[in-house]
């Protein structure tokens, strides 16, 4: 016997599947009108579906250093040695009188060690990044191992990184910059103005990825 042609297969199972579709229908009809809707209901996509909104959740943002220094600093008592300058990027803790360096020297007076180990322990507590910049006054460098303002503020960041790792801060969280007497934050008139200049600003940067 010959085997049946391929259109006459599909055909059939055409044929076959109208019939259980309109044997489906009849029973459907022959139903009352509770059991059909309850048949409807199982068919639905809302019964599957879920269409809640899942609740929305917040994202935690990272704390902001200029709000955590402030808090730190005010529990620290620190407020007269430090000043904060905040900016979009970084925080920039300027130490004052408390922490100054003698005209032509890199090494941190013994006034300095107790508010630097109050600073180091509270950066200690935040992750971010922080640049140590040193800076000097305007008199150039007649004698010592410092060849110029530039090497001298260089080694005053270095000291005060020294002291803040020795304090707790991560090593690999801070960067050495040194300015020289080119950025002042006053005028190099007078014994008072220079004082201010030879200072060690530390630049919190409000991201951990800046550099």
């Amino acid at each position: 016997m010959e085997d049946n042609p391929l259109w006459l297969v599909v055909l059939c199972d055409m044929m076959t599947n109208l019939m259980l579709f309109f044997l489906i229908m009849f029973a459907y009809n022959r139903q009352p009108p509770e059991a059909r809707a309850a048949f409807a209901k199982a068919f639905a996509a809302e019964a599957v579906i879920d269409s809640s909104h899942p609740p929305e959740v917040e994202e935690a943002l990272p704390p902001d250093p200029g709000e955590t220094l402030r808090a730190l600093i005010a529990e620290g008592k620190l407020a007269s040695a430090v000043e904060l300058l905040e900016t979009e990027d970084s925080v920039r803790v300027r130490l004052k009188n408390e922490i100054l360096f003698p005209s032509g020297e890199a090494r941190l007076g013994p006034d300095s060690q107790a508010p630097m180990a109050a600073l180091a322990r509270l950066l200690a507590q935040m992750p971010n990044t922080v640049v140590v910049e040193g800076h000097t006054d305007s008199l150039p460098v007649r004698s010592g191992p410092f060849q110029s303002n530039w090497e001298l503020s260089v080694s005053r960041a270095h000291a005060v990184i020294e002291a803040l790792a020795a304090g707790g801060v991560p090593p690999e969280r801070l960067v050495a910059a040194g300015y020289g007497e080119f950025h002042p934050v006053d005028d190099n008139n007078t014994p008072e103005h220079r004082a201010r200049n030879r200072r060690v600003e530390l630049v919190v940067l409000r991201a951990r990825e800046d550099l």
